[in-house]
């Protein structure tokens, strides 16, 4: 008999709530910048999500998930683009 998890996610930024969350843990980032969570631990090893720690717990801050966000992203399928920097952010 196959048992079926319930498809949690958290909620998104500003569903109902108008004012976003100050920090994230691993999951509720990558919703919200619609990536996996195994992508965003590439991304934080490689150093282009800055974290802090709380306890054992990974967390990345508002501000640092609107950066990325805003940046011109490459990655090993795409030879165009730049690293993300303040310099060539799209916004």
């Amino acid at each position: 008999m196959k048992r079926f998890l319930p498809n949690v996610h958290p909620k998104p930024i500003h569903a109902g709530n108008p004012t976003p969350r100050i920090r994230y843990d691993r999951t509720s980032a990558a919703y919200q910048l619609g990536i996996s969570v195994r992508t965003l631990e590439y991304r934080i090893a490689q150093g282009q999500l800055a974290t802090t720690r709380e306890g054992s717990k990974v967390m990345i801050t508002h501000s640092e998930l609107m950066r990325y966000a805003r940046c011109n992203h490459t990655d090993r399928t795409s030879p165009h683009g730049e690293p993300c920097s303040e310099s060539n952010a799209l916004f």
